[in-house]
């Protein structure tokens, strides 16, 4: 799936992902993330290992900005970090969970941003946002590679999926840490 993103959208990567998960048991744990804007700089085993290490079912990477609906940012916990909002690009969840997370019937045009964040919001689900970038590092300028890991200067972690998200800043620092 392709869209350019420019606006709300990404509703078909809900109903694709839904579709994908039917013949999947509840026990079974999903790693997604976006493809054109995304690399992984640690291997299965360490993610893993991070996610178990939350106790969650559902783990969602988080960014500083409150996309696409500015009006919920005062419904989000705060944080000793500046990622408190979720980024959909980016996470890891069993199955059940995601299911339970799906279960509202959303149109290919619906953002799917705005759907996990309502989901999120709702407190009705075992989830969490990777505020540390402990997994998932969103967008920051300030991220550095030391070796061939990704270092957060601001959560003082080291992630293992960068997610390039945003606008041409966001692509460069992307391709400089990529390359």
């Amino acid at each position: 799936w392709y869209n350019d993103m420019s606006g709300p959208a990404g509703g078909k990567k809900i109903n694709l992902l839904k579709e994908y998960i039917k013949g999947l048991t509840n026990h079974d744990v999903i790693l997604f993330t976006d493809a054109y804007d995304v690399f992984y700089a640690d291997d299965l085993q360490s993610i893993t290992q991070r996610y178990l290490g939350f106790q969650k079912n559902a783990v969602f990477s988080a960014e500083k900005y409150c996309y696409p609906d500015q009006s919920l940012e005062n419904e989000y916990p705060s944080s000793h970090t500046p990622y408190r909002f979720l980024n959909s690009g980016t996470f890891i969840s069993t199955v059940g969970e995601l299911k339970k997370i799906l279960a509202k019937d959303v149109l290919d045009s619906d953002d799917d941003q705005l759907h996990y964040t309502k989901e999120f919001l709702s407190g009705k689900h075992d989830m969490v946002l990777d505020v540390e970038h402990y997994i998932f590092v969103t967008h920051e300028e300030r991220v550095e590679k030391v070796g061939d890991q990704l270092f957060n200067p601001l959560t003082n972690s080291f992630g293992c999926i960068y997610h390039g998200n945003g606008g041409d800043e966001s692509k460069a620092k992307f391709d400089s840490l990529y390359n």
